[in-house]
């Protein structure tokens, strides 16, 4: 996670594995502990083919506490380009 100044974002480093460049939609679906989906973030990036890019994923409308943090990308035509990855996350209070 990365932090500048009050905003927080995730840092989501994508491998375009094809030749051709494409336009991605990245998801960032956060579940509690008992599986609620208690915020869903986005990001969009363009990956040039064969390429290895960064995308900052905001993260809005998520308190202190635990969470496992399911990302995947899409393209811009809603077509899926990546496995789910689920990732455990803890945010400390302000």
């Amino acid at each position: 996670m990365v932090t500048l100044g009050s905003w927080r974002f995730l840092n989501v480093t994508l491998h375009n594995e094809i030749s051709a460049a494409m336009d991605l939609v990245v998801f960032a679906v956060w579940k509690n502990s008992i599986g609620q989906t208690v915020s869903v973030n986005t990001g969009a990036i363009t990956i040039s083919g064969g390429g290895v890019s960064n995308c900052y994923v905001p993260i809005f409308d998520v308190l202190a506490g635990s969470y496992t943090v399911f990302l995947f990308a899409v393209t811009t035509t809603n077509n899926p380009v990546s496995l789910s990855l689920s990732v455990p996350i803890f945010i400390l209070g302000s």
